[in-house]
């Protein structure tokens, strides 16, 4: 990780935030098997961050409404990603259900989630896909993922780990829920979209540009 201070809190569960419960126009859900507990990981332009593999099978823990949390470093060069598909591995009891994804920063201050209401039950290999990209869902290059489950609508599900290293980016195995007792298990999930630059790289960008057009007069 880009900052040591996750570390220290390791095995906390984060406090609540606002969440936003996408309409079903905003977004895509397709499942894929999990074929011999043997987890595919097609690597992609644009993925920034990829632990899907599991050739030694997964693990996960009960039904809850809390699934659990996973740190992640990711390759995009600049401070954001714009979103457009994620893979996490592991579902909801039931269809109807529904998953919140939260997102926080390095020094773990919230900065967004999202929520999707799943169409069958069953735990597979889901990929979302932001309907609204670019722009509809912008999260941090480097931070922290977290699952809930609703609650209000009594929704329960699982996220599956695995002790494989990630195959794009990095992430700390001894670090996220469940870590104290399974220190050498991730969970698995995959960041797909674009590079977001940071305000300042945009500006000097505007800048260099306008500079240029004033050499052409």
């Amino acid at each position: 990780m880009k900052n040591a201070s996750l570390l220290l809190i390791a095995g906390m569960a984060f406090a609540a935030n606002a969440q936003t419960l996408l309409d079903p126009a905003d977004y895509t859900i397709t499942a894929q098997a999990i074929d011999g507990q043997v987890i595919s990981a097609p690597e992609t332009l644009g993925t920034y961050y990829s632990d899907m593999d599991a050739t030694n099978g997964y693990l996960a823990f009960s039904p809850s409404d809390y699934l659990g949390y996973e740190d992640y470093d990711s390759t995009a060069p600049n401070s954001d990603i714009d979103l457009q598909t994620m893979r996490f591995v592991g579902g909801v009891a039931n269809a109807g259900e529904i998953l919140y994804f939260n997102f926080y920063d390095t020094s773990l201050a919230y900065t967004t989630g999202f929520g999707v209401t799943f169409t069958q039950g069953g735990n597979f290999i889901y990929t979302i896909t932001i309907n609204t990209f670019p722009g509809g869902v912008v999260i941090p290059e480097a931070g922290v993922m977290e699952i809930v489950a609703d609650t209000a609508s009594g929704s329960t599900g699982q996220w599956f780990m695995t002790d494989s290293a990630p195959t794009i980016g990095a992430n700390d195995p001894g670090y996220g829920y469940g870590s104290a007792n399974q220190p050498s298990l991730s969970h698995k999930f995959e960041l797909t979209g674009n590079d977001v630059p940071v305000p300042g790289a945009t500006a000097l960008l505007a800048l260099g540009g306008l500079t240029a057009a004033r050499r052409r007069r």
